[in-house]
């Protein structure tokens, strides 16, 4: 039996968790139950630092076993053996330290394989393959305007939500997927979420093919992975109604402000025609509108963006003068007394 690990990459709001869920049901994988940052937080801070120095090791499992994504695991894992796994070793790195943790995490499952997936780790991939030589990585690609309703639906809203910084990242992580397809061939696959929802069998195979996983019925329910909640879309607009779901498909058409949808289809038109992604047609006279109105949506931001500006400089300048905090200690007296 293989025992190369199996990660799983792609922008955020785009299938991961539902991929993760998929890999996570058979029963020869353990993929981490939640999105642990290993590579894309803990790596970047600690590669240059000597991880045979027992105090930046301490440091590095401290920060894995304190953070949220492991905390709210349904697994708790033995610190103790873990330690032993790394000093049996011999020398110490990122990477063999996260191998350590989730060898010990597929141990506790009773699973021969481990997989890690999170957001973006097709951005690490190849410090991921320097480390884990014979590792299979999947990434997911997902209509971008369909991203972007994604974030701004997803828990209220409150994700942080920028439409150039999304822009540059969905396009730059396209050419990792590229780029990575060639270098690593025959072990690292791009999968658009369309393509999964939409004919889940025939990918789900192609998927095993590259993570050298036999293909089992039980992949399509999506049951088996600690934490999934039974479906890839529930927001109210489609509702959660079976385990893949294509609701999700093509929300931006009526969710998306029609001049994001320009701008996105403006900037990635390459792009979203070579993943085989549809342009929504506007006639020049909305253009113009959407033009018109888009400028006075920016403009009244600009204007309460430097409103807001001028307001603290205009507060900054007046805490420097001397007789700033005995009027506001008044002020702030009258208005108790008086809204008393």
């Amino acid at each position: 039996m293989p025992m190369d690990p199996i990660f799983v990459g792609g922008m955020q709001r785009s299938g991961t968790s539902l991929m993760r869920a998929i890999i996570g049901s058979h029963p020869d994988v353990a993929m981490f139950e939640w999105d642990l940052p290993l590579w894309t937080d803990f790596f970047g801070r600690f590669q240059g630092r000597p991880l045979s120095d027992p105090t930046a090791l301490k440091e590095l499992l401290d920060g894995i076993f304190a953070h949220e994504k492991y905390q709210g695991c349904d697994v708790q894992l033995d610190r103790a053996a873990i330690e032993e796994r790394i000093a049996a070793a011999g020398s110490a790195s990122c990477g063999l330290v996260f191998q350590c943790f989730l060898e010990e995490y597929a141990r506790a499952l009773g699973r021969p394989r481990w997989g890690l997936k999170t957001p973006h780790n097709e951005f690490f991939a190849d410090d991921i393959f320097a480390a884990h030589p014979t590792a299979r990585m999947v990434q997911l690609i997902r209509d971008p305007r369909d991203v972007a309703v994604s974030y701004q639906s997803y828990d209220g809203g409150s994700w942080s939500y920028s439409a150039r910084d999304h822009l540059a990242q969905w396009k730059r992580s396209l050419e990792l997927a590229q780029r990575h397809a060639r270098r690593y061939e025959g072990r690292y696959l791009a999968v658009r979420y369309e393509d999964l929802v939409t004919h889940p069998e025939a990918t789900i195979r192609r998927v095993c093919a590259i993570v050298d996983l036999d293909f089992r019925p039980c992949l399509l329910e999506a049951s088996g992975h600690l934490g999934w909640e039974g479906a890839n879309s529930f927001f109210n607009d489609v509702g959660r109604d079976k385990t893949i779901s294509t609701a999700g498909i093509g929300r931006y058409r009526t969710r998306l402000r029609p001049e994001l949808i320009l701008l996105y289809q403006s900037k990635l038109r390459p792009e979203l025609m070579q993943w085989g992604y549809n342009l929504e047609e506007f006639s020049p006279w909305r253009r113009a509108a959407i033009g018109v109105r888009s400028f006075g949506h920016d403009a009244g931001a600009s204007l309460r963006n430097q409103a807001r500006a001028s307001k603290n400089r205009l507060r900054g300048l007046l805490q420097r003068t001397p007789w700033y905090a005995p009027a506001s200690s008044l002020y702030r007296c009258v208005f108790r007394r008086s809204s008393s």
